[in-house]
Parts: C-alpha cells; structure tokens; sequence
C-alpha cells in the first residue's frame, strides 16, 4: 500500500467509527461530515461541505455499511464499497 493508501484507510476507519457513536439524537452523518471537513482542512485540503451536500445519501450509507454486522446472515461490517 502507498502511504496515501494507508492514510485513506486510517481517514475511512475514523470517520466511521466517530459516526459509530452516535452521539445526538438527529443529524450524526451531517455532524461525522462536519467533523471530516475540519480534519481534512487541518491537513492542508481545501474542503467544503458540498461533496458530502451533493452525495448525502450515498455518505449515509457506506456509513451503515461500514459498521454493520449480521452473523446469522454471514455479512460483517467493511470499509471498501
């Protein structure tokens, strides 16, 4: 892995795991988003809500994605979608 790929796994992992917590009772993804958005800033990226604005939906999901696990059903929770 390149260390920018490491970095996308370390960045994937946290993200999700903040949104894990849910800790508000509304609004959690929009929250993880705005949290994402500081971090990312304070690694020099210009970012702005507006990915996460237009892919919301998507965003919401590989969330759900990623940290769900049925093992009756033989699905475990994945960071790559």
């Amino acid at each position: 892995l390149s260390s920018s790929s490491a970095a996308s796994d370390v960045y994937k992992r946290q993200v999700s795991r903040l949104w894990q917590i849910h800790i508000f009772g509304e609004s959690n993804t929009r929250t993880t988003a705005m949290f994402f958005i500081k971090y990312l800033r304070t690694l020099g990226f210009s970012a702005t809500n507006d990915i996460f604005a237009e892919n919301a939906w998507y965003f919401r999901n590989a969330l759900v994605r990623a940290n769900y696990t049925n093992l009756q059903e033989n699905i475990n929770s994945r960071s790559s979608l």
